[in-house]
């Protein structure tokens, strides 16, 4: 599954010590390469090392709210469960 996140809650909950988190998330099903249809209620699992390492693409669209921003990037290697 390829999801394009949106939304995640519970961030707050990794742990500070190993890095192992587990997250809900909502977005957009990613098929051939279309966002097609709308997916909440999913959970991300992983590391936050691991998900800084697993980052193979960075877009050039830089967004700015609310004084924060960040680009879209792309992340392999996420466990992701439910639907």
């Amino acid at each position: 599954m390829t999801l394009y996140v949106t939304e995640v809650m519970g961030l707050h909950t990794a742990n500070s010590i190993s890095g192992d988190f587990s997250l809900g998330a909502a977005g957009l099903l990613i098929e051939n390469g279309e966002l097609t249809s709308p997916i909440k209620g999913v959970a991300l699992a992983g590391n936050l090392q691991d998900l800084l390492m697993g980052i193979d693409a960075v877009a050039d669209d830089l967004t700015f709210y609310v004084g924060q921003g960040a680009p879209t990037v792309r992340i392999q290697g996420l466990t992701i469960s439910g639907k």
